[in-house]
């Protein structure tokens, strides 16, 4: 799930070959929200950029609650779905990266949905959102070795 301007161009193309599609992150439409969720349910894997957008300055910006809601929702339809959320955090040598840039993936232990439903969604997802704040924070401030032209290094945490 990717903001429109992401699906544009050849970019575009790229990212719709890949199974991406488009969501106005300002008026997200139902129908790109339900998709979400049937991937979800499908058990199929939902990739999105919880802050909203890509952010370049290597802070950790607010997030929204899109990806809490939509897990919430699908774990909620079906028992035992077993929905996880996998921080992630992708760190370039450069802003803007480009061919010969440097890039680090450290991964995260898995948020359980389950864990978090009590009944209020809006809560739970609040819940879900703080605890992945925390968790992409912390990724975030792991001591990364980036060598020269070096392949994607990941670290299981």
């Amino acid at each position: 799930m990717v903001t429109i301007d992401e699906c544009q161009g050849l970019q575009g193309w790229f990212v719709r070959r890949l199974g991406g599609f488009a969501v106005n992150s300002k008026h997200p439409s139902i129908r790109t929200l339900r998709h979400g969720v049937e991937l979800l349910q499908q058990k199929k894997t939902l990739v999105i950029f919880p802050e909203g957008n890509i952010f370049r300055d290597g802070q950790i910006h607010q997030l929204k609650p899109g990806i809490a809601r939509l897990a919430l929702s699908a774990e909620s339809s079906y028992s035992g779905l077993g929905v996880k959320i996998i921080p992630i955090g992708i760190n370039y040598s450069q802003p803007y990266p480009n061919w010969g840039t440097d890039v680090s993936i450290d991964i995260g232990s898995p948020i359980r949905v389950k864990d978090y439903i009590s009944g209020c969604i809006k809560q739970d997802a609040k819940s879900i959102t703080a605890d992945l704040a925390k968790a992409l924070q912390q990724l975030s401030h792991q001591e990364t070795k980036i060598t020269n032209r070096a392949f994607a290094e990941i670290t299981n945490s």
